[in-house]
Parts: C-alpha cells; structure tokens; sequence
C-alpha cells in the first residue's frame, strides 16, 4: 500500500513538473513573438514617410514593450542587469495613452504638457528598477528596500490603471454618428481588444493573489498573450489611421496646420471635386480616402490636405456626405418616387443605413428627409 502511493505521489509530481515545462515554454514562446511583433512595428516606422505624432508614440511604447518582455524572458540570463533593461519599460501604459489620443483625436491629437505629463510619470517606475538594482548589490538595507518597493509598487499600479482607463475613454468619449462603418469597426475591435488585454493584466495576474492558485500560474501566459494581442491589433489600427487620417489631421509640423492652401492644393482640389463629381463616388457607402488617392495617383495625406484647406471642408466624410444630401434631396422631391422609402432613398444616395443618412441630412438642412420631403411635394409648384 505504501509503496503505489509513493508511485502515485511520483507519478503525480512527474505530470506536475511536466505541465509547469509546457506552460513555461508557452510563456516564452509567446513573449519571443511578442517581441517580433514589436520589432516588425519599429522596422515599419522607420521606412514610414511623413512621420506623426502617433508614430512617435507607438514606436515609443513598441521600444518599451519589447524591452518588457525581453527582461521577462530572458531575467535569469541578465542576472542584476535586468533592472538596467527594466529602466527603459517605463512607458507602456503612460505613453499608449498617448498612442490612443493619437488614434481618436483629430488635429494635434497631443501636446508638450501632454508629454511632459506622461515623462513625470514615468519616474516611479525608473526609481524602482534602481531600488531593486541598488538592493541587488547590497547597496540598500531590507527594511529601506522594503519600504522603497512597497511604496512604488502601489504607486505604479495606481498610475498604470488610471492610464488604461484614461486610453479607453479616448476610444469612446466621442460618439461615432458620422462614422463610416470602416471607422465603427476599428473602435470597437480596438476597445474590446483592449479591454480584455486590460482585464487580464489586472485582474486576473493581480500579484495579491495566492501564489499557487491556478490564475496566478497562468498569469504569465496570459500576460504575454495580452501584449501580443496588443501589439497585433493596435497596429493595424495605427496603420488604418495612417491612411485614413481623421478630421483637420494634416500630416507634418503643427506650423503645417496653420497653413493656407497653396497652388497645389487648389489644384488638387478641382481634380477631387471633378472626380467625386463627373464619377459620382459619393454613391458609394464605402468610399475611403484611400480610394479617392488611388483613383488620383496622390498620397491619402495629401488628399486629405486638399480637402481641408482647398475646399474648406471639416473633413472627407462631410464632403462626401455633402454631395450625398443634394442627391437625396433631388430623389426626396420626386414626384414620381412618392412611395419609396426613407431607407431605400438613403441606400441610393450612398448613405450605408438610415441613421447616418437622417442624422447627416438633418444637420445639413434642419429637417429629417421625411419632414423635407413632405414640404417638397406639398409645394404649390409640385402640385402645379
């Protein structure tokens, strides 16, 4: 009897260590793509012209998270040099706020007090690597380092969620009533890849809970799965803002910004309007200004640029939706279309669903098209 539970206790203590060797290479397999991830994102920057201010904050954060993960995955090979490397993952949270700013804010989507902030707060992190690298070298005493390390560690943790929440509310502090679909889409795949990365970085690697419980052996996985996912998702939305660039965006200085349309611009300009125009590429819901840039043989900045300063529209989506209201007016005032619909006359403008279509045609004109349609066949000279 003794002797088959002392083979089950090996047996059982094999398949533990077992599984702990397949988590732990799960772990680090993850973290080496992570980490090639972060470097592709760098190696993309480098050879992306007409560089903005999202592209310096996302190369930013790539550099600090691959630096996170580096530490992570290869500490006991750097021994005390990790805190060194650990230095430099100082700007994850605080700078991917500035990252998600960049994503969902139009113009000069942040400041110097904004990177000021962000590089203040970056500090707590940088001096408890340096404690924990002091320590290491028995430069400090226990209780100064436990003290020291106490008082960081809750202080970071309270900066990191703040941030995080302060990076979701960029992504929905605006409602998206004018929002082509493409653009609906990248928020909400944006926010719900963040919030569950979130999610799993706080609450279910929270270091409080019980070392050996199955979440805290998980948690690692599932950190590095977070910034993979992350890096994966971010990305595509930094390259999707690239190209598609929001309201009043003009790429370049903020000199830039103040500028007046030049020669080019103006010329741009006409070409822009005699395309949408003569082809009637408002009639298509999915129009983006990579389309108009293609069709033109011109960059989507400068398009964009055009637009703004050439035509003195707020933005791509207002210019198109311009066109789109005068034809449903025309289609509104049709006697002979009476019966058809609000929705099917939307679809026919280039409207993608009816709420777009009434809350556009509504801040153009002050009336829903039901209330400017019976106003326009009820007229003495529709009657007549």
């Amino acid at each position: 009897m003794t002797l088959h539970i002392r083979d089950a206790t090996i047996a059982a203590l094999g398949g533990w260590q077992s599984g702990q060797q397949l988590m732990d290479s799960l772990v680090t397999l993850f973290q080496f793509a992570a980490i090639a991830v972060a470097l592709s994102w760098l190696l993309w920057l480098l050879v992306t012209p007409h560089k903005t201010r999202l592209h310096l904050a996302w190369a930013v954060f790539c550099g600090s998270l691959c630096l996170v993960l580096t530490s992570a995955a290869t500490a006991e090979s750097l021994g005390i040099y990790r805190y060194l490397v650990g230095i430099g993952t100082c700007a994850t949270c605080n700078v991917f706020w500035l990252v998600s700013r960049a994503l969902f804010r139009s113009g000069q989507p942040f400041h110097t007090r904004h990177v000021l902030f962000v590089a203040a707060m970056s500090g707590p992190i940088a001096l408890g690597q340096f404690a924990q690298l002091a320590s290491a070298r028995d430069l400090l005493g226990d209780l100064v380092y436990r003290f020291a390390i106490g008082g960081i560690s809750g202080w970071t943790q309270l900066l990191g969620a703040g941030f995080m929440l302060l990076a979701f509310w960029e992504g929905v502090r605006k409602p998206n009533h004018e929002l082509p679909v493409a653009e609906q889409r990248l928020r909400r795949n944006f926010l719900w890849m963040y919030g569950v990365c979130a999610l799993a970085s706080t609450l279910w690697t929270n270091p409080s809970q019980d070392p050996m419980s199955p979440l805290a052996k998980v948690g690692p996985l599932l950190d590095a799965i977070s910034a993979l996912t992350l890096l994966l998702v971010t990305g595509h939305a930094v390259r999707f803002r690239t190209r598609h660039p929001l309201a009043d965006e003009v790429v370049g200085s903020s000199v830039e910004v103040e500028r007046t349309a030049d020669q080019d611009d103006l010329v741009l300009a006409r070409r822009i309007e005699a395309c949408v125009r003569g082809r009637q590429l408002y009639l298509e819901p999915e129009l983006k200004v990579a389309d108009l840039a293609e069709l033109l043989g011109t960059p989507d900045y400068r398009i964009s640029r055009a637009i703004t300063l050439g035509l003195k529209q707020a933005n791509f989506n207002r210019f198109i939706n311009g066109y789109r209201i005068d034809h449903a007016k025309r289609l509104l005032s049709d006697q002979a279309l009476r019966s058809r619909s609000i929705l099917a006359i939307g679809i026919d403008s280039g409207f993608a669903s009816v709420g777009p279509f009434n809350r556009a045609f509504k801040a153009s004109t002050g009336q829903t098209p039901s209330a400017f349609r019976g106003d326009a066949l009820n007229s003495p000279d529709v009657t007549a």
